[in-house]
């Protein structure tokens, strides 16, 4: 229906700002929390207009018809390989039964083909690998698009200045929530509680890899971590930040349209054996871990369901060990 006949969206602009009274502001330096809450709101309506409208609203999946005519050229290049497509959606598939689902387990066979498109999601959860994949596609859009002139001067951002500033509001916005998204993890069930926050957890990390965010630990005296700080480099985030979203939004679109990610669907017996052991193995190396998680967690019975707060508490005892494990 949207590809034949289009579609539009509503944006309930006072839903998007609405806060509870007296809300803290986590994983923002204090130093920037005044410029942040300034900025806040309108960088985040510019980011769901683009997302909605312009991120679901395109990524046209090749598709082979009933009467086996085909919606696409045949001899449209995949820009990953230099190569005609060989692989597409034939009559009846879909995008979510052909991809999707996918547990950790079973990504990990094929990660080490997706090269740089691993962007560290499998680190958490690909129980929701579908949805998180199409939320991490339409969020790309977004931040691709930061730097548009004429979709900033649509929503009256006229000045260099403005759009410099919006810009990198958007792509701190996106780091913020990429470390909040650890609040949406469940270590007792193994799963990620919304692909939304999956989608920009994995932005985050493919940002920090591309040297545009980071995330600075704040230690007390003995060393443990009490706080964290999502950064974005401005200068960079204006620099290359529009070159480095498009090589992951090309990589997310190719692999999405011309089903690339298709084998994830149905692993074959020896791979099935491999996860097997590698989730044996892996068993082990979590059970330090989910002590912590468990510990963190007793505070906050309700992590993984959107309407909770965030706790800071719980994210800081998952950034704990994912720097033990990142050292």
């Amino acid at each position: 229906m949207r590809e034949n006949d289009g579609f539009k969206n509503v944006s309930l602009s006072n839903i998007l700002s609405a806060k509870a009274a007296g809300e803290e502001l986590t994983f923002i330096a204090p130093d920037e929390a005044k410029e942040y809450r300034a900025w806040e709101d309108k960088a985040f309506e510019v980011q769901v207009a683009s997302h909605e409208l312009l991120g679901h609203g395109s990524g046209k999946l090749f598709q082979e018809r009933a009467d086996g005519s085909r919606n696409f050229d045949e001899k449209t290049i995949n820009p990953l390989t230099g190569k005609p497509i060989t692989s597409w959606y034939r009559p009846g598939e879909s995008y979510g039964s052909r991809i999707g689902p996918v547990s950790s387990s079973s990504a990990s066979l094929f990660s080490s083909s997706l090269s740089t498109w691993s962007f560290g999601l499998s680190t958490l959860t690909l129980s929701s690998f579908p949805l998180a994949v199409e939320e991490m596609r339409a969020e790309s859009v977004a931040l691709y698009l930061a730097t548009n002139k004429q979709i900033l001067d649509i929503f009256g951002f006229k000045t260099q200045q403005q759009q410099d500033d919006l810009a990198y509001h958007m792509y701190l916005i996106m780091a913020r929530a990429g470390v909040l998204a650890l609040t949406f993890f469940d270590p007792a069930t193994g799963k990620h509680g919304q692909a939304h926050m999956e989608a920009r957890h994995g932005i985050l990390r493919w940002l920090v890899q591309h040297g545009i965010a980071s995330v600075d630990f704040v230690r007390d005296g003995d060393g443990r971590i009490v706080d964290a700080h999502a950064k974005v480099d401005r200068e960079a985030c204006l620099a290359k930040g529009k070159d480095v979203m498009g090589k992951l939004l090309l990589e997310i679109q190719v692999r999405c349209v011309a089903l690339s990610l298709s084998r994830a669907r149905r692993p074959s017996a020896t791979e099935a054996d491999l996860a097997a052991r590698a989730s044996q193995e892996e068993h082990g190396r979590r059970s330090r871990r989910d002590q912590v998680l468990q510990g963190a967690h007793q505070a906050r019975p309700a992590l993984g369901r959107r309407a909770a707060p965030a706790c800071p508490r719980c994210v800081r005892a998952l950034l704990a060990v994912v720097l033990a494990r990142r050292d």
